[in-house]
C-alpha cells in the first residue's frame, strides 16, 4: 500500500500519522473484502488516528469510528469480494492523495500529514467520504475553516 501511495504522489513523504492513517485505510478496505480503496477508507483511517490534527478535529465535529463504520457497513458495495484481497487505490483515492501534495506544497510542507489529507478530501466535489461527511452533518466548508488549525496540528 505505501509504496502504491508513494507513487501516486510523486516524491512526497508522509508524516507518520498519515502513513497510518493510510495503513488503517487499507486495513478497513480489507475488512470490508473490497477491491478498491476508496475515500470512504481514507477518512475511517483518518478518524482512527484519533491524536492527529485530522483525528481531533473529526471527533470534536461530531464524527466517531463505529457509527461511520456502521453507515458504510448499510451502503451497497458493487466492488466487494467474497475472498480476501489486496485491495488498488481507487480513482477518488488516487486524485485526494494528488490534491493533499498539493496542498502540503502550498503550505510550504515537505512532508504530507492527516491535516493535508483532511483538507484535500474537503476540496473534492463528490466522494463517498464527503457524503459520508454530510450525513453527519460536517460540510466541506466547515472542515476547511479550520485550515490554519490542521496545517499548524501535523
Amino acid at each position: 500500500m505505501e509504496a502504491k501511495a508513494g507513487r501516486d504522489t510523486g516524491s512526497a513523504r508522509f508524516t507518520d500519522q498519515a502513513r497510518r492513517a493510510l495503513l488503517y485505510a487499507h486495513e478497513e478496505a480489507v475488512r470490508l473484502h473490497h477491491q478498491a480503496l476508496g475515500t470512504k477508507h481514507v477518512l475511517i483511517g483518518l478518524i482512527r488516528v484519533q491524536e492527529s490534527a485530522a483525528g481531533q478535529l473529526l471527533y470534536r465535529l461530531g464524527l466517531e469510528l463505529e457509527p461511520t463504520r456502521a453507515m458504510e457497513d448499510r451502503l451497497a458495495h458493487v466492488d466487494e469480494q467474497a475472498a480476501p484481497v489486496q485491495p488498488e487505490l481507487a480513482p477518488t483515492t488516487k486524485e485526494l492523495l494528488e490534491k493533499a501534495v498539493k496542498e502540503a506544497g502550498r503550505a510550504g510542507h515537505d512532508r504530507l500529514s492527516t491535516g493535508h489529507l483532511l483538507l484535500a478530501m474537503a476540496s473534492m466535489e463528490q466522494s463517498v467520504a464527503i457524503d459520508t461527511l454530510r450525513h453527519f452533518g460536517i460540510t466541506p466548508e466547515r472542515v476547511q475553516s479550520y485550515r490554519q488549525e490542521l496545517l499548524e496540528g501535523g
